[in-house]
Parts: C-alpha cells; sequence; structure tokens
C-alpha cells in the first residue's frame, strides 16, 4: 500500500508544527523520517492514525485521499502506531493491552495463549496475564509494538520504538520489521538513531522546524550529510573533550536493594562513570537507592569518606547528588507546570527560603538555562507537555544543573533525544565534568558509554559483573561482560 503526504501544515496557537510537508512512501519499504526535536515528526505521525487533524493538507493511500478522523478510523484503513511514550493502561493485563478495544470477543483463556504466541514472536516471555504495571519502561515499549501488530496493520508507524530498548531487543525487532516487510507491509520508521536508521531504513526523509529538507537513500548518504540536513548545521564542533578524575567524591560498598545486590564501586571527581547492562539488569535500581528513592538493604555509602544514610531524595538533593532519570514524563517533569517552574522545582530551599520565588530572579535563571541548553520553547512560562519529547528532557537537566550538584546521575539522558540535541547534552556533560562535577551515566548504547565514560561498570543479573576502561570499552568487551 503506498502512503503520500501532500502538503500537510498544523499549528499550535503560534507555533507551526509542520508548514506544507509532503513526500511518498512506497508500498512495501521501511521509510525512516528524522529530524531534530520539534521538526514535527511525532505531529506527522498523530496526524497519519487520526490523533490530530491537519490544518491543510491530505494524506493519500494508493492514490486516494483519505480523511482520518480518529485511531479507530486509522485502524479501518489498516494503519497502526506504535507512539513514542507509553500509553498502556497500567491497571489491565498484558493480554488486556495487547488486544484493547476487540478483547471482549476473546475468552480469557483465548485471550491469554494469542497473547503468548504474539510474545513468543518478538521473543518475549511475559506472564500475559501479568499487570502492565509491574513492568519495566523498556518492557512496556515492547508490550505496545506486540499491540500494533495484533492488528495486523498494512501500514506500520513506529515512533522512536527502540529508545528503551537494549542491543538485543532492537535486533529482534528489526528482524520482525523485516519480515513485515517482506509481507508488503509498509513501514515508517522514526528515529534519531542514525545508526539504527542505516541499518533498518530503505529510504529516509528530514524534515527541519516542520518543513520537508530531503528524502535520501538511507544506506548510500553518509551519516554526516543527513546530520546536517536535520541540524542545517555542522554539530562535530560541538564535541569537546572531558576532564581527568581527581579525589574520590562517593565510595559504595556491597550496596544491595531491590533489584541488586553487592554493588561496590568509587566515583571521583571530574569523572563520567558508565553504567553499561541489558535491561533488567540493576542501574536503574541501583540509581534509585542512591538518590534515596528506594531503601538500601545492604552495604555501605560513603560521601567524601564518611558514611551517609540516604532516606529520601530532598537528602539526596542536600548532599549534592542529583538525577536525571529514564521516564521523563512519568518521574522528570510536573507536565502541567510551566517551563520555569520545572527548572526551578529542586532548588527552591536556596532560591526562596523564605517564601515564592521572585519572578524576575526565576525568569532570569531560567532564561539563562533555555539559552545554554537550547530550549525550544515560546517563552518560560509554557507548560512543559507542549513540548517536545527532546526538549522536555532539556528541561530535566536544566533542572539539576541549577542545583550546582556535585554528582550527578544521568540515566539514559540522551533517549528520544535528536543528533544536534544529543551532541549538545554530551558536551554539556564534558563542561560539568571539566568543572568538577561527578557523572554517572546510565546508558544503553554502546557509542554512547565509549564517547564519554572515563571508566564503565557492567552489570549483568543485578551485579556489578566488569569494569572496563572507557578507551578500551570495545563493543565485544562490553556486551560479553553483559550477557
Amino acid at each position: 500500500m503506498s502512503l503520500s503526504f501532500v502538503g500537510i501544515s498544523k499549528s499550535y496557537g503560534g507555533v507551526h508544527a509542520l508548514r506544507e510537508v509532503g513526500f511518498d512512501v512506497a508500498p512495501g519499504e521501511i521509510h525512516a523520517v528524522v529530524g531534530a526535536n520539534g521538526a514535527g515528526k511525532s505531529t506527522l505521525m498523530k496526524i497519519l492514525t487520526g490523533i490530530v487533524q491537519p490544518d491543510g493538507g491530505e494524506v493519500r493511500l494508493d492514490g486516494r485521499p483519505l480523511r482520518i478522523r480518529s485511531p479507530l478510523e486509522a485502524h479501518h484503513h489498516g494503519i497502526g502506531l506504535v507512539p513514542q511514550e507509553t500509553t498502556l493502561c497500567e491497571n489491565l493485563s498484558v493480554a488486556e493491552n495487547v488486544f484493547l478495544g476487540r478483547f471482549r470477543w476473546f475468552q480469557p483463556a483465548r485471550l491469554a495463549e494469542e497473547t503468548r504466541r504474539r510474545l513468543g514472536d518478538l521473543g518475549l516471555e511475559y506472564d500475559p496475564l501479568g499487570a502492565v504495571a509491574k513492568l519495566s519502561v523498556a518492557q512496556k515499549q515492547l508490550v505496545q509494538i506486540v499491540r500494533a501488530l495484533a492488528f495486523e496493520p498494512k501500514i506500520l508507524a513506529l515512533d522512536e520504538p527502540t529508545a528503551s530498548l537494549s542491543e538485543g531487543e532492537v535486533e529482534t525487532l528489526f528482524g520482525i520489521l523485516r519480515g513485515l516487510r517482506s509481507r508488503g507491509v509498509t513501514i515508517i520508521f522514526v528515529s534519531h538513531r542514525l545508526k539504527e536508521i542505516q541499518a533498518i531504513a530503505d529510504r529516509a526523509t528530514v524534515l527541519r522546524d516542520g518543513r520537508f529538507v530531503a528524502t535520501v537513500d538511507a544506506k548510500a548518504t553518509p551519516r554526516e550529510e543527513i546530520v546536517r540536513h536535520m541540524a542545517g548545521q555542522d554539530v562535530s564542533g560541538l564535541r569537546s573533550g572531558g576532564g581527568d578524575p581527581r579525589e574520590e567524591v562517593l565510595a559504595v560498598r556491597g550496596l544491595g536493594g531491590k533489584g541488586f545486590r553487592d554493588v561496590t564501586f568509587a566515583l571521583r571527581r571530574g569523572e563520567v562513570l558508565g553504567w553499561f547492562g541489558l535491561v533488567g539488569a540493576g542501574r536503574t535500581e541501583t540509581a534509585r537507592t542512591l538518590f534515596g528513592i528506594d531503601p538500601a538493604e545492604a552495604g555501605e555509602i560513603c560521601l567524601d569518606g564518611r558514611p551517609v544514610t540516604i532516606r529520601s531524595p530532598r537528602q539526596a538533593i542536600a548532599l549534592g547528588i542529583g538525577l536525571v532519570p529514564e521516564d521523563r514524563k512519568l518521574q522528570g517533569l510536573i507536565l502541567k507546570l510551566t517551563v520555569a517552574t520545572n527548572v526551578s522545582l529542586a532548588s527552591l530551599p536556596r532560591l526562596a527560603p523564605w517564601g515564592p520565588i521572585p519572578g524576575a530572579r526565576e525568569g532570569a535563571l531560567v532564561r539563562g538555562h533555555i539559552d545554554r541548553l537550547r530550549i525550544r520553547c515560546r517563552e518560560p512560562e509554557q507548560t512543559s507537555a507542549e513540548l517536545s519529547g527532546g526538549n522536555q528532557q532539556k528541561v530535566v537537566l536544566a533542572r539539576w544543573l541549577e542545583t550546582r550538584p556535585r554528582i550527578l546521575i544521568l540515566d539514559e539522558p540522551t533517549k528520544g533525544v535528536d543528533v544536534a540535541a544529543k551532541a549538545e547534552i554530551q558536551a554539556i556533560v564534558r563542561e560539568l565534568v571539566r568543572e568538577g562535577t561527578a557523572v554517572i551515566l546510565i546508558s544503553s548504547e554502546l557509542e554512547e558509554v565509549r564517547d564519554l565514560a572515563n571508566r564503565v561498570l557492567v552489570f549483568r543479573a543485578g551485579r556489578v559483573s566488569a569494569e572496563i576502561p572507557g578507551a578500551g570499552a570495545s563493543d565485544a568487551a562490553l556486551m560479553s561482560a553483559a550477557t
């Protein structure tokens, strides 16, 4: 089934999300859509699947104009979507989520059987009757993919489907997508990871500032050329070297808690300590305990050589520890609040110890972070829910930069962030390191870990299985230790 976007435009207030975007997707191809945060990729996918309506232009299937007024109509036309953010019903089971909207046709035993079979197609062994609320972020994303495939779409759109997945899970997904392509399914693949795009896509369309820029051969076009199309500039100059590690600021000995045990390591001032591992290896759980979200069940935490017991995030912040969490929408932001409020939230005891923070002072500090991180927003008083995913991530990062942390834990900090923004965030990390901040970088991207980390701790089954120097952290060494 061929697909065409013809002159698609969409505005939100005074912001143009899309401006007369038009391009064709060939039948049975994997077509990537790439662009910086705010380029309009997600808006285009929402128009395709009936979540929002365009202000102008039309979608054509096999040359026929089609008005898609709801996701249900999109399903009827054979169009499925795997959204960027989790949209599962937390109080329902995996099986109920997979067949939501039509599971009344099945008896419970048949529902579980069908779900188990479809999970098995992706190499997953989740309990079909288990609650979705108990799954990790990555597991929920995989369930969303299974749900989209359960409707047997003729056109499948995936918006950042690999952002939470491990390398092995990505390869499994790519195998599924290649199989769908061989059966004639047309696939639109939205991603910021150019390595993945060049591995899976036939062609790639680049959007910038809501406009069509180019459609290129995904495999034959040099990566640098795609980046220039996306950013409108050469971003290589944003990369800079890290600092030299100094004295020890954090020592962890035999730490154990929910999902991990016997974790021992030291962290030095001016160092990036990478944490690598597969989904469920215990990295995020260890970070939550260091930040006081979950209690430690064993072991010792020392700051500057003195034992401390961290019972809450408030205490962690007071000790100079910050955490950029893995899920920015559920854990990192209060979406209904403004950019300014979200940025200043963790610094209120310092900024306004006796009452409300003066508006002028808050505005000045927030504008500084907006400029530094290139956060795209109309004004500091814009609600965070209105920003693109990558700009929301920058707001979370700005909040912790404002606390001036001695130790900053970054859990998948560039997940769902475009190439230019990723380079900017990594440059900020290196700048913090030069200033003496100690950084723990949790990342599922091998390249990011190698580029940023002085040392890498590899987690496997809730324990540290290896420590590898950053300079010698080859893909083979990291994956061998992780598996």
